[in-house]
C-alpha cells in the first residue's frame, strides 16, 4: 500500500480532508468521471478522517497493487467508497507509467497542499515500485 503521511504543524486541531484528484495512464485521463474521489484514511472508518493535535500525523491510503505477477496486474486506487483500478500491464505489454494528483484541504478554509506522483517500476522497492515526486503538476 503506498501511504501519504499528513501532519499538523499548526497550533489548533486539524481534521484534513483528502481527495485523489486526477489519474492518468501513459498521459491520459482514467476514470475522469470519478474524480475527486475522497480518499480512505488509515485505522480509520470510512468518511471519517483524524483529529490531528500539534504536531500528530496520520496516513491517507493512496494506492496498492493487485495481480502482481499475472496479466491481471491493477493499481488499486483507495476511495473512500468506489475504488477505481487502473491496469498496469494492458494487453501484457509494457507496464503503463500511472500518475495521479492529491490534495489534502482544511475544510472551511482556503489553505490545501498537493502532491503529484509517477509509479515507478523498481525491482528493489517491496511493491515493485516506488512513487517519483511530480512537483511541475503540484499546484
Amino acid at each position: 500500500m503506498f501511504r501519504l503521511q499528513v501532519r499538523n504543524n499548526g497550533d489548533g486541531i486539524l481534521v484534513p480532508r483528502a481527495t485523489l484528484l486526477w489519474i492518468e495512464r501513459d498521459g491520459v485521463p482514467d476514470h475522469p468521471s470519478w474524480m475527486p474521489l475522497e480518499l480512505r484514511w488509515t485505522h480509520h472508518l470510512p468518511q471519517g478522517s483524524p483529529a490531528l493535535s500539534w504536531n500528530e500525523a496520520a496516513n491517507v491510503d493512496i494506492c496498492k497493487f493487485q495481480e502482481r505477477g499475472t496479466a491481471a496486474e491493477v493499481v488499486v486506487f483507495a476511495g473512500d467508497i468506489w475504488v477505481p483500478h487502473v491496469a498496469l500491464r494492458p494487453l501484457q505489454r509494457d507496464y503503463s507509467v500511472i500518475s495521479f494528483g492529491v490534495r489534502v484541504t482544511i475544510p472551511g478554509t482556503r489553505k490545501f497542499t498537493e502532491r503529484a506522483f509517477s509509479l515507478e517500476p523498481d525491482q528493489t522497492s517491496p511493491l515493485g515500485f516506488r512513487p517519483v515526486r511530480l512537483k511541475r503538476r503540484e499546484k
